[in-house]
């Protein structure tokens, strides 16, 4: 049989189940092992103060979000002070991830990996070079680790412009990236923890036909309404 030609909006792979969960449930009628030292000077600090460590050692980086072989994956951007960086997705090889000393102390207990967890999403700028994969994130994080991100950076190029007929046509000329558009404006709009969003809208080829198409592309850009900063740079 033919192999069915890959979509850009099939979806990635799920990650495995967990044997064991790696946060601590909430519930008090679950009974938790003791996994760490209750003389350790570190669990004697008020929870504010290691909240304010977590964010300090896991904060401060801006990662790009990718997805090699439909698994999510991330490198560190190579030019974080800048507005608009030049790193690509093709050359996430040569970049580096975020250090294993940095991430290392999620695995070191149950409690620390319970309490700092979301700072990995909520005080790191996340970015996608890619926008295609924008819409998968629900599927490779569970909601709490979703809409911990705070700050969102998405460079789209436009390929096959949404909503555009062939004046010879009556149907959409792109249907498939009609239907990417959509969906992706309505996950941004479900991200209830984003406080800064900066989308980069790029297109060298379809400029008179985005005028034109311009009120009804913004149709989706307008159900975004949670975050406080949110800017859109249009192409023309």
């Amino acid at each position: 049989p033919k192999r069915r030609k890959s979509s850009q909006l099939d979806p990635p792979l799920p990650p495995k189940p967990r044997k064991r969960a790696l946060s601590i449930p909430r519930s008090p009628s679950i009974s938790i092992p003791h996994t760490i030292d209750q003389k350790s000077l570190l669990f004697r600090l008020p929870l504010e103060i290691r909240r304010l460590i977590w964010a300090e050692v896991l904060g401060g980086y801006v990662i790009h979000f990718i997805m090699p072989m439909r698994i999510l994956s991330h490198f560190v951007c190579s030019a974080p002070e800048k507005v608009v960086c030049g790193c690509r997705i093709n050359e996430f090889r040569s970049c580096g991830k975020m250090a294993p000393g940095v991430l290392s102390i999620l695995v070191t207990c149950r409690q620390i990996y319970s309490e700092a967890i979301e700072y990995l999403y909520s005080a790191n700028t996340f970015s996608l070079l890619y926008s295609n994969h924008l819409i998968h994130l629900s599927t490779l994080l569970i909601p709490a680790r979703l809409n911990a991100i705070r700050v969102l950076r998405i460079r789209w190029a436009i390929r096959g412009l949404p909503y555009y007929v062939r004046p010879s046509g009556e149907h959409l000329t792109f249907r498939e990236d009609t239907e990417y558009w959509q969906q992706s404006w309505r996950a941004l709009a479900q991200m209830r923890g984003l406080r800064d969003l900066r989308i980069r809208l790029v297109d060298t080829v379809w400029q008179n036909q985005w005028l034109q198409l311009e009120s009804r592309l913004m149709e989706g850009v307008r159900e975004v309404k949670t975050p406080r900063v949110f800017e859109v740079v249009l192409p023309y």
